[in-house]
């Protein structure tokens, strides 16, 4: 069993799992789903849920989890990093709630009604950390931000992992749309980050210790704010490729909302 420090950076890292599955087609895909707390808003009662993008699982007939499985207390100085182990999902098509949007590329499971298979008797004690709805913030307050943020994706692009303690990776760039604008009038912002399939799903966060720029000085302290998920997205230009470009979109999390309230009809 490994131990690392319990502090926000290394708490992003149990934020994360690789979904895995594959198609009626018998092809093999994957993707990333993270665990959020919807707790702020006051319409419904809140809940924890793994979120992903609508085409990670919309096409998987199967899906498996790669779950951190440890030892995880707030108050706690460490966490217990003990091994990871694939687990499918029981009920993929009758947990899954999908965005009431069609065009929005949401999907998720609220954690009372997800079940994954276990041997009899078993008991699996997974650590699953969730990214609070708080550290989102509305239009007003992200147009605040400057145009230039240095964010963090986690996920399993390409679909790499460690997977022996079921962790994921970490990449790092800027924002290359405002963000507190609407790209093309949607939901959605562009990273200067490569996007790979297996990435899709991945939780956007800015993540600041010690210092961080304003749009005209620099402030002292921590900041960490969740600005959506990544997804597949075209340019719309024929002879361009994304990845050409390096550029990765996410969605905004305020579009998590809609997700929400359709997810609340099945608690």
């Amino acid at each position: 069993m490994t131990n690392i420090k319990n502090v926000a950076s290394n708490q992003f890292l149990f934020t994360t799992v690789k979904i895995q599955g594959k198609t009626k087609e018998g092809i093999v895909t994957s993707g990333t789903g993270f665990f959020y707390a919807f707790n702020s808003s006051g319409d419904g009662r809140p809940f924890n849920a793994l979120v992903t993008c609508r085409h990670v699982l919309a096409d998987m007939a199967e899906a498996n989890l790669l779950l951190h499985i440890g030892t995880f207390k707030q108050d706690a100085k460490d966490i217990a990093m003990q091994k990871a182990e694939w687990r499918t999902i029981v009920n993929l098509k009758e947990s899954t709630v999908y965005h009431p949007d069609p065009s929005v590329d949401l999907c998720g499971i609220p954690l009372e009604i997800l079940k994954v298979r276990a041997a009899l008797g078993e008991v699996i004690s997974p650590i699953t950390i969730t990214i609070p709805d708080s550290i989102s913030l509305p239009d007003e307050k992200l147009i605040e931000l400057t145009p230039i943020e240095e964010v963090f994706i986690i996920g399993f692009p390409a679909g790499l992992a460690d997977y022996k303690t079921g962790l994921p990776v970490i990449r790092k760039g800027i924002t290359a749309s405002h963000p507190g604008t609407d790209f093309n009038n949607e939901s959605l912002g562009l990273l200067d980050i490569t996007s790979y399939p297996g990435s899709s799903g991945s939780p956007v966060l800015i993540y600041n210790q010690g210092s961080y720029p304003t749009q005209n000085s620099i402030a002292i302290g921590n900041r960490v704010i969740f600005l959506g998920v990544v997804t597949g997205y075209s340019l719309g230009a024929k002879d361009i490729d994304r990845a050409d470009l390096h550029l990765g979109a996410y969605i905004k999390a305020k579009a998590l909302n809609g997700l929400k309230k359709e997810m609340l009809k099945s608690l």
